[in-house]
């Protein structure tokens, strides 16, 4: 992480000898392994609805925070991330009160997709209700189908020289704003630097 000085919660925590040399037997009993085997680290910035601070699954979580999604750490910011690359993909869920939980991620042309896009009218702009509040795309299945960008990234440390992990940001909803606010900011620059020729820094 970027800075270890972080909250501990219930969540994985693993007791290791940090920085030891294990020479030839360094990952010995992990043959095999292949990233399928690994949880993808997604740092989330919580809302004022979200589970850990609406019903406090992790305590003393609040509004702004970063939570890293396989340690539960909330950490301690600023946080600073090397961009490596996107991605775009509409994810489904099953609704909250219906229990939740991953059903499928469908790519921005797939025919789930786009069909939902063209019923709304050609907006990508989730639909209101009869409040006026927007809701989410919805599946045949009725499940939630909700936009979202990945941007895959190396952790650095508080200095922002050396790498200490990698993470996924994510962004969907109201947070689709501050991603495209981020990507312009670093597509426009003078001279066109690659995207991983750029450091981000969170403000908490």
């Amino acid at each position: 992480m970027a800075n270890t000085d972080v909250t501990k919660v219930k969540g994985t925590e693993v007791a290791a000898s940090a920085g030891f040399d294990y020479g030839e037997m360094a990952h010995e009993g992990f043959e095999g392994t292949t990233i399928k085997d690994l949880s993808i680290p997604f740092i989330n910035v919580l809302q004022s609805n979200s589970p850990e601070v609406e019903d406090q699954t992790i305590p003393g979580a609040k509004s702004g925070d970063l939570v890293n999604s396989v340690t539960k750490e909330i950490l301690q910011q600023p946080l600073i991330v090397l961009p490596l690359e996107k991605e775009e993909s509409w994810v489904e869920w099953v609704p909250r009160n219906k229990g939740g939980g991953l059903v499928d991620r469908h790519a921005p042309d797939s025919e789930l997709v786009q069909r939902l896009i063209k019923e709304n009218g050609g907006s990508r702009i989730p639909p209101k209700d009869a409040e006026g509040k927007r809701i989410s795309f919805k599946s045949p299945k009725g499940n939630d189908v909700i936009e979202t960008h990945y941007v895959y990234c190396l952790v650095l440390s508080e200095d922002g020289e050396t790498v200490e992990g990698y993470c996924v940001l994510s962004f969907a909803s109201a947070k689709i704003k501050a991603y495209k606010d981020w990507m312009t900011a670093l597509y426009t620059q003078k001279g066109r630097p690659p995207i991983f020729a750029n450091r981000a820094i969170s403000r908490g």
